[in-house]
């Protein structure tokens, strides 16, 4: 067996080994959401579709977070509002968006508790105890892995347990054990693109080049890539037919 792939089925097995992953599917709820928000024709357009996905599907929490974000950038005083429902509602997922909203430790762990208190195998509760945890400003890094393992263990098919578990032994700088949970949460969702930009990122920590380069074919367009030089300033000795065709490599920083 050539090395490279005794390597490759050597991290399999390792991945086999430490989590059972099993494969994620979108309910036709999200589907239908995100179709939604493509074809609104404005901001306001989108509040009002966010708000009616959230009466539509009380305990969905993918949902939720979805609808939630275009709230919290476009309607004022939106945590109060996202308050107010999880006041009024003993939906998991009314709790968990508050707690995720709230962005405050505090908040998160209470609200972790009333989930896990009403059903202590809840992905999502474990889920907030871990960002609640993370929060803190000195984290139990053990009792953040048992978190994430539980909610791990509680859907083994949701590809944000395994996105966690991997940001969390990248924060301890254990890249051999973040890359078997990045793996497995490809696994679970091939096509998750911040599981794969992190799989690119550990490998180049691991100076794995080969499963980089193998990963980054299926990651990187190879189409050609058209640039407006003008906003690069650039002059009349280079204009963007010098670079049709060709493969050239752009760095791009964009700040937010």
């Amino acid at each position: 067996m050539k090395f490279f792939t005794w390597v490759a089925a050597l991290s399999l097995a390792a991945v086999a080994w430490a989590y059972s992953p099993a494969p994620y599917s979108k309910s036709a709820a999200e589907t239908q959401l995100a179709s939604a928000f493509d074809q609104a024709g404005s901001d306001s357009a989108k509040l009002k579709i966010a708000q009616e996905a959230l009466d539509a599907n009380p305990d969905n929490v993918a949902v939720g977070q979805m609808a939630q974000d275009v709230i919290l950038h476009g309607m004022p005083d939106a945590v109060a509002f996202i308050k107010s429902r999880a006041e009024k509602s003993e939906s998991i997922a009314a709790h968990f968006l508050y707690g995720r909203a709230a962005d405050d430790s505090a908040i998160a762990a209470t609200e972790a508790t009333w989930i896990l208190k009403k059903d202590p195998k809840n992905f999502w509760g474990h889920m907030l105890a871990a960002d609640a945890e993370w929060g803190k400003s000195k984290t139990n890094y053990s009792l953040l892995h048992k978190h994430i393992d539980e909610a791990i263990q509680a859907d083994p098919s949701n590809p944000n347990g395994y996105l966690y578990a991997g940001f969390a032994y990248e924060d301890q700088d254990k890249w051999t054990e973040a890359r078997q949970a990045f793996e497995a949460g490809a696994i679970a969702d091939p096509s998750n693109q911040s599981i794969n930009d992190q799989r690119l990122t550990v490998y180049a920590q691991l100076h794995d080049s080969k499963a980089y380069f193998d990963l980054a074919k299926t990651t990187f367009s190879d189409k050609p890539l058209t640039v407006d030089l003008r906003r690069a300033n650039a002059t009349g000795n280079l204009t963007t037919a010098d670079f049709l065709g060709k493969p050239t490599v752009v760095e791009f920083w964009a700040y937010t």
